[in-house]
């Protein structure tokens, strides 16, 4: 959930640079979450 809160964050605050950095991290962090569990 803190990942979310740091991209809306992002969002909110218009730092399209931050959000660009942050969704493909949070997205790689998903992805390996969900390799493991299988």
């Amino acid at each position: 959930m803190d990942e979310h809160q740091e991209i809306y964050d992002a969002i909110k605050q218009r730092d399209a640079d931050k959000a660009e950095k942050l969704m493909p991290e949070h997205l790689q962090a998903d992805l390996d979450f969900s390799i493991h569990v299988l």
